[in-house]
């Protein structure tokens, strides 16, 4: 059969970055390659004006050349399964026909080698009627669909979501269009950069608005700008108004309530799982992650459609539309305080106030039908003097259908006795002057997320034991709550940092992950006593400053961080070994804590800074990188000196020079050999068993100094606190030619308390000597081989430092002290004078 010619021979003139596009589709097309005999369906979806048909039109005249027929069906949905049958079967067949054979329309197919594109299929029957019907295709062949709903192909298709233009392209087809070349004309380069921001590099856009604007002077341009920022573009609006017409009233309602309302918000709020996946999958929302998890976004162009079908609900009194978010609008709505069954929601940004607006205490009881009631502050945590809503008296009611209520600096004592809260999905109310929430007991059996940060007037919580659906609570700085009961088996996050007078708290859930009670400022949870949480999956449970917490009791399978950072904590349970996950510890300025019981495997880090009654220390686990002791004065010297040996003595603590271990002391175990009061030190090779040495652990002593200025001490600056930077250099020389040299891995040793080190300190650390292997063959008697090492750190910091050579055997590493003597990393040492062989 005779190729048929592209379906739009000049369509790529002004197509920009199309290449780039091809390249990328190319792999996924298999044209070519081995296993290039199968039957792929290549489905291009996006929202519309996208750019889906001018990609399946490129693609087409590229791939047009290497099938045996070739066939491009535009606008697929305006046409019936017989037109396109009847149409493909003429070109199969080469006969021009009034009617067709479907059973020989099904033969040519499977005989052949085809391209065939499906231009806006809408609904997986049509794509089913069309093509589906028929496979398996002839070997090699290729069918492209192009959609707005991603649902309508089988699991075995290829999709590709195709994305708006870059900016550089943007401009490029902009200029194309508005000046038919590739550059703009003098004077018009800021202008089209604004044209090309609003149009968010969607080609459609691009196209419409610059053809609009061709041949027109510059002041059109700006007035046609200003005029675009209010009234949408018609022509572009009736093309992404096709995605919504297929949605039914549910998905509608949804749809709008995001673009005037809820961009930008959590996916898992307020709407059901399954309307938000077809919105998806028409490309009229995306999902994005940010710090907060999942979010809903929305393309600009397709927030302003669904803007403006709203404002067409009433052009010229916006009190009869559905929805309210323009502030001029808003503000004269709720002065006037009228009767109305229409809105449905309300937003208001309290900063854009220029005066108090003081109403009615009626003035939500009018709207019966309200569901979204959002009056927010952008900035809510800048403390300053601003315009706010003030009622003449408590609020009358609320209507019962509020799903979304959100009040920043709410000037109400508490939400009305009439209310009804079984509807409300999202309750949030930042720096309220509330006392209490309501009176009563409410049906909660749909809230997921309660939000009252700020509060500091607010005595109570409700029993939340019923709201079982919960899945986030956050009262930081809720000064005056005292107790909080919630049991709900999706609650993941619960934040209480700042909740002075909490002293009880029972949480149940399967799935809570984050519970943090960290401070902000001076404040944390002075009160709280006991606690205990029982969470299969929580990973993380900050609890600093709680000063008054003696019990902590936690279950949990996956938890890798736990901070009781300034608790009364005397010990820990032993159950805390069972924490299999934990890989942070820290227990910084817990003063009443006397000893460890044994800890988790996976420990990688434990601070135990100014922990001042601390005695003794457990065996430390394998996995351990890091260990600061700053100040806990009451450790022993030496047994700590033999544990951390032991530890750096392991194998798994080779291959990275990352372990540091960081407590008080003044001096270095007598079996030490190689140790100085200058910052370096030479060893000569025939002082060393060169033929298994492996590496060398050093021990750098660090004075207490704090610097100062006209009699004013003074602290290094890191984050928020003092430091040692230390840092080692270990080079080898025969005669004076270096033959190789390596630098620790920076130790940066940071105190994240207030105090300064009382004591001198101690930092033990490991130096690897494996990436140089000619050691043995370099070294010889009659040579003189030196190991060299050198100790960077400020003069008044580092005071002296010994280093104990450790060698590989049969058996392990070991620190050879002498031919009779030898530390290995056998059993654990938890008493002074413990050696592995029993004696160092």
């Amino acid at each position: 059969m005779e190729k048929l010619p592209p379906r739009y021979p000049n369509h790529r003139k002004g197509l920009v970055g199309i290449e780039k596009i091809y390249e990328e589709i190319k792999p996924l097309l298999k044209i070519g390659s081995d296993d290039s005999n199968e039957v792929i369906t290549f489905g291009i979806w996006g929202m519309g004006g996208i750019g889906k048909t001018t990609l399946a039109n490129a693609l087409y005249e590229k791939l047009s050349g290497k099938f045996e027929s070739c066939h491009f069906f535009a606008n697929v949905t305006e046409k019936s399964e017989e037109v396109v049958h009847k149409d493909l079967y003429s070109k199969l067949s080469g006969k021009n026909i009034s009617s067709y054979d479907p059973l020989e329309l099904r033969l040519l197919l499977q005989t052949e080698r085809v391209l065939i594109v499906l231009d806006d299929v809408t609904t997986p029957k049509k794509l089913e009627e069309l093509i589906y019907q028929f496979y398996p295709l002839g070997s090699e062949s290729r069918v492209i669909v192009t959609t707005r709903n991603k649902q309508i192909f089988r699991s075995d298709a290829i999709k590709y979501m195709v994305q708006g233009l870059k900016f550089h392209h943007s401009l490029e087809l902009f200029w194309l269009t508005a000046f038919e070349e590739k550059q703009p004309k003098n004077g018009y380069e800021d202008i089209s950069h604004k044209v090309v921001s609003y149009c968010k590099g969607v080609p459609l856009a691009l196209k419409v608005v610059g053809a609009s604007l061709r041949s027109k002077s510059k002041e059109v341009w700006e007035c046609q700008m200003n005029k675009l920022q209010s009234i949408p573009n018609m022509e572009i609006q009736k093309v992404l108004k096709l995605s919504y017409d297929d949605l039914d009233d549910s998905q509608q309602s949804i749809f709008l309530d995001i673009a005037c309302f809820l961009k930008g918000e959590r996916r898992d709020n307020i709407f059901p799982i399954y309307e938000i996946e077809v919105l998806l999958d028409k490309s009229l929302i995306t999902i994005q992650k940010n710090k907060n998890g999942e979010v809903i976004e929305m393309h600009d162009l397709i927030q302003e459609m669904g803007n403006e079908i709203v404002r067409q609900e009433s052009i010229k009194y916006p009190e009869r539309r559905s929805r309210l978010w323009k502030h001029e609008e808003v503000v004269d709505v709720l002065k006037k305080n009228k009767e109305n069954d229409i809105v449905e929601g309300i937003i208001l940004n309290l900063e854009l106030l220029n005066e108090n607006l003081n109403l009615s205490n009626d003035f939500l009881a009018k709207m019966i039908n309200l569901r979204f009631f959002k009056i927010y502050k952008e900035y809510y945590w800048i403390k300053q003097e601003q315009f706010n809503i003030y009622l003449h008296d408590n609020l009358e009611s609320l209507s019962d259908k509020l799903r979304y209520f959100h009040w920043d600096n709410c000037c109400l004592k508490s939400l009305p006795s009439k209310f009804c809260a079984e509807q409300l999905v999202v309750l949030i109310m930042l720096n309220s002057k509330l006392k209490k929430l309501w009176d009563g007991v409410q049906n909660l059996c749909n809230l997921k997320e309660i939000d009252l940060r700020g509060s500091k007037r607010l005595t109570n919580i409700p029993d939340l034991s019923k709201a079982t659906k919960l899945v986030r609570v956050n009262l930081s700085e809720c000064r005056k709550i005292k107790s909080l009961n919630i049991h709900s088996k999706y609650l993941s996050e619960l934040y209480l940092d700042g909740c002075l007078s909490l002293a009880e708290i029972s949480v149940t859930s399967d799935k809570l992950t984050r519970l943090n009670l960290c401070q902000t400022s001076l404040f944390g949870v002075s009160k709280l006593k006991s606690l205990n949480v029982n969470s299969r999956p929580l990973k993380a449970l900050e609890l600093p400053c709680c000063s008054s917490l003696k019990e902590i009791a936690v279950v949990s399978d996956k938890i890798t961080a736990l901070t009781l950072r300034g608790s009364a904590i005397a010990s820990l349970p032993s159950s805390i070994s069972s924490l299999s996950k934990l890989t942070r510890l820290d227990l910084s300025c817990c003063r009443y804590l006397v000893s460890l019981p044994e800890l988790p495997p996976s420990l990688r880090f434990i601070l135990l800074d100014n922990c001042w009654n601390l005695v003794s220390l457990p065996e430390l686990p394998s996995s351990l990188d890091w260990l600061s002791a700053l100040n806990c004065n009451s450790l022993e010297t030496e047994m700590c000196q033999r544990l951390v040996l032991q530890q750096l003595l392991r194998p798994n603590s080779y291959g990275r020079d990352s372990k540091y271990f960081v407590f008080p002391g003044n001096h270095v175990i007598e079996e030490c050999e190689f140790h100085t009061t200058e910052h370096s030190m030479s060893i000569p090779a025939s002082c060393l068993n060169i033929s298994h040495l492996s590496g060398f652990i050093f021990c750098i002593f660090l004075s207490n100094y704090v610097p100062s200025v006209l009699g004013r001490e003074i602290h290094n600056t890191f984050d928020e606190g003092f430091y040692w930077l230390v840092d080692m250099l270990v080079s080898i020389y025969e005669d004076d030619t270096q033959l190789w040299h390596a630098r620790s891995s920076p130790f940066k040793f940071l105190r994240r308390s207030f105090q300064p080190p009382i004591s001198d300190h101690m930092m033990f650390g490991y130096h690897d000597l494996s990436e140089f292997d000619g050691m043995s063959e370099v070294y010889h008697p009659s040579r003189d081989v030196r190991i060299i090492f050198q100790l960077h750190v400020k003069q008044k910091y580092g005071k002296r430092f010994g280093v104990f050579p450790v060698y590989a055997t049969t058996s392990g590493f070991e620190l050879q002290i002498s031919e009779s003597q030898s530390i290995q990393p056998k059993q654990p040492l938890h008493q002074r004078g413990e050696g592995l062989n029993q004696k160092l």
